[in-house]
């Protein structure tokens, strides 16, 4: 009878990601600005950390691997493997540390929990930035400094995502707190 346990847990866990996905792909066109050289903020945002307070880490981690290339089926920017991992895979990967991270931090103060989810936008920004600078340097300014110019295009719209999802993460924390338990493997441990 373990066996039927573990499969229907399975098997809604796929249920949730995918469910997540296709709410996370359509709201991405609920956008509030679109820079001109990619990168927007949009309504995706909630979803996405909705995401990662409910899944376990390889619930995560499936939501970030397919959601990374379903941003990029929608907004297909490609200068070669490097600037498509930093700017996909890795810098979706990077929120996972919402996850593994709140689960640590969820019994103390909010503020520790905000500044979990504004290091883990943190880390996107740095991926991000860096591949402005190695692949996009030739949309700078001439004589600008490429650091500073791909910092301020891309905080120009994930600082903002990253605020909007502070106020969801909150937001869905303190509407449903019953809901969501934020301990590790919430869907694997019924």
């Amino acid at each position: 009878m373990k066996g039927v346990a573990w499969e229907k847990s399975y098997f809604k866990k796929i249920a949730l990601v995918a469910l997540l996905l296709a709410l996370a792909a359509a709201s991405r066109r609920f956008e509030i600005f679109r820079m001109p050289q990619g990168g927007s903020v949009n309504l995706s945002v909630v979803f996405v950390v909705t995401a990662y307070i409910i899944l376990d880490v390889k619930g995560s981690f499936l939501f970030a691997v397919i959601y990374s290339f379903i941003v990029f089926a929608m907004e297909p920017y490609y200068r070669g493997v490097v600037q498509f991992l930093l700017d996909y895979p890795l810098a979706q990967m990077s929120l996972i540390m919402i996850k593994l991270n709140l689960t640590r931090v969820v019994k103390r103060s909010k503020i520790a929990q905000g500044l979990v989810i504004l290091g883990a936008f943190s880390v996107k920004l740095f991926l991000h930035t860096l591949s402005g600078v190695i692949f996009f340097k030739d949309f700078a300014p001439a004589g600008k400094n490429l650091w500073i110019w791909s910092l301020s295009y891309n905080a120009s719209y994930t600082i903002p995502e990253a605020l909007l999802a502070l106020v969801a993460y909150f937001s869905i924390t303190i509407k449903f707190r019953s809901l969501f338990a934020l301990r590790g493997g919430d869907i694997d441990e019924e």
